[in-house]
């Protein structure tokens, strides 16, 4: 188990401003749990279609877990609009890790990076194992 005294001191010193060491009150996921991080929903005609060319509908970087939102876009695109092509584009996380431990649960050690964070809002979550090595 790690604790928080080691997290610290596995962070470089001059992330320690952006970067706090806590312990989790409620359930996270790290921010290098999933491989893709958002998706773009895009409707456009493929051709011209009665001398419209340019008619498109781009709904940008929908969160991975408002798939049922991504889904709605896209049905609503392919409903209202058949002769458009639909393309569903998924956009990769940067931070992604493989060895990332994906959930922190109440009690665990984390670090969230709340460099990007606005105020009063929360910031990124990465669990133990990323904190040590992105941080580092």
């Amino acid at each position: 188990m790690t604790t928080k005294a080691m997290l610290t001191r596995s962070i470089k010193a001059e992330w320690r401003d952006v970067v706090i060491v806590r312990t989790a009150r409620i359930p996270h996921q790290c921010a290098c749990a999933e491989e893709f991080r958002s998706f773009t929903v895009t409707s456009a005609f493929p051709r011209p279609v009665d001398g419209v060319t340019s008619v498109s509908s781009t709904w940008p970087n929908l969160d991975l877990a408002e798939s049922r939102q991504r889904e709605a876009h896209a049905d609503w695109a392919r409903d209202n609009r058949p002769e458009t092509e639909v393309t569903v584009e998924p956009r990769r996380n940067p931070n992604h890790r493989p060895d990332c431990l994906r959930d922190i649960q109440p009690g665990d050690t984390y670090a969230e990076y709340i460099g990007d964070a606005a105020f009063a809002e929360s910031g990124n979550p990465y669990c133990s194992r990323c904190a040590a090595e992105v941080w580092k």
